[in-house]
């Protein structure tokens, strides 16, 4: 009779979590964690261990998702004039709440798919992954990459035991992890103060700058396994990746490769006939080549976006693109000068 109702809550239990699922896509986080919490109770009544599991790393999830949304309204908020004014301001304490919760939630779920009585498969489970990568992006939120990239390792094992469909995105997620902690490790030049500097000695700045061109590695890794496997038609998912390559290759001071990377964004940006991305990709490109000492190669580009911008009447870009062009111009009067033609004597 037992296993009867178990069978019986597991089928409806599906359908519940589907419920809760639909209510956090619609940002109704409190009608979904209600949901999830009352089946997690059934479950533990039952002793179902896999359902258990799964409602605790969604719950993990969730409290991810409800941060990151308090976290990007509050960042708009900031950007508004008239803030204080605001009803929806975001309390800074209960967000951070939001994430301390997911972390708990994906210990809880992680306790149980790892446990001894647990079968094997729990170890490579949905709820498994689900509650890493919770956790995984819980910890960069609070800057505890020690801790995050266990959970990012965990995830990439599991999605590619199992040939998951959204590996591609899994792939980007952990990329753009190992590249924040890569970042993390020792920031740039004119973020460390004195004091900071002068604590950190020769040797030490040495290891940390080892692991940060280890972690780089592996993110640059992450990326071009993304690119190996994406379909034909996932333009996005190669242009992140290749964001992802100049990203790391400025890091690694690897400048050639930075401005290949670049102007594989261009071209698919032109495929794609998208005249902002591709004003922003010329641009982009061009801030590049003049930090690679190439001004002629550079000011075509910026004149070739001021071009485009002019056409697509865009009054913000041509503002800012002529600024760069009267820049640029003033920086390498000698190298930008029209080469005056010899006459026959």
């Amino acid at each position: 009779m037992r296993e009867l109702a178990k069978e019986s809550f597991t089928v409806l239990s599906e359908t519940r979590i589907k419920l809760a699922l639909f209510h956090q896509a619609a940002l109704d986080f409190e009608s979904s964690e209600e949901i999830f919490q009352k089946v997690l109770e059934e479950a533990k009544g039952l002793n179902d261990k896999k359902i258990q599991a799964e409602c605790l790393a969604d719950l993990a999830t969730l409290f991810l998702a409800k941060y990151e949304v308090g976290l990007e309204k509050g960042m708009r908020g900031e950007e508004e004039e008239n803030d204080e004014e605001r009803e929806d301001q975001v309390d800074e304490e209960e967000l951070l709440k939001c994430v301390t919760h997911s972390i708990a939630f994906g210990e809880e779920s992680l306790k149980i798919c790892y446990g001894g009585d647990t079968p094997k498969e729990s170890m490579n489970s949905v709820a498994a992954r689900s509650a890493n990568h919770a956790m995984g992006e819980a910890y960069m939120h609070l800057g505890e990459t020690e801790k995050a990239l266990p959970h990012f390792e965990q995830v990439l094992e599991i999605s590619r035991k199992s040939k998951s469909e959204d590996l591609p995105e899994i792939l980007l997620s952990c990329a753009k992890a190992y590249f924040g902690a890569a970042e993390g490790v020792l920031p740039e030049k004119d973020d460390l103060d004195d004091e900071a500097e002068e604590d950190l000695t020769e040797e030490q700045l040495k290891e940390k700058k080892q692991l940060q061109v280890k972690l780089v590695n592996q993110s640059l890794a992450l990326f071009k396994e993304n690119m190996e496997i994406a379909e034909a038609d996932d333009v996005e998912g190669k242009s992140t990746s290749l964001a992802g390559f100049v990203s790391c290759y400025e890091l690694l001071g690897e400048t050639e490769k930075m401005i290949e990377s670049q102007k594989q964004i261009l071209e698919i940006d032109e495929q794609q006939e998208d005249p902002q991305s591709i004003i922003q990709s010329l641009a982009a490109l061009a801030d590049m080549l003049e930090e690679a000492n190439k001004p002629e190669e550079a000011m075509a580009n910026y004149k070739k976006a001021l071009e485009l911008a002019q056409k697509e009447d865009s009054e913000d870009l041509i503002d800012t693109l002529k600024e760069k062009i009267d820049e640029l111009q003033a920086n390498h009067k000698e190298s930008l000068q029209p080469k005056k033609r010899r006459t026959k004597e």
